[in-house]
């Protein structure tokens, strides 16, 4: 009997976009323009992250 390890099909399932954690400085008027476009793709890629695990 083995003790610890992995099992085969455990864990959590690798993400298809790996986020990587950036920052810089900006402006409130530089922010308040860049938001929605942030948003808008952290909404896809959490979308793509969410059909890719369905398909597997």
């Amino acid at each position: 009997m083995t003790w610890g390890g992995q099992r085969a099909g455990s864990g959590r399932r690798p993400r298809v976009y790996k986020r990587v954690c950036r920052s810089f400085r900006l402006t409130d008027e530089e922010y308040q323009v860049l938001k929605p476009l942030i948003e808008a793709i952290r909404m896809r890629t959490d979308l793509n992250n969410k059909t890719a695990r369905l398909v597997d």
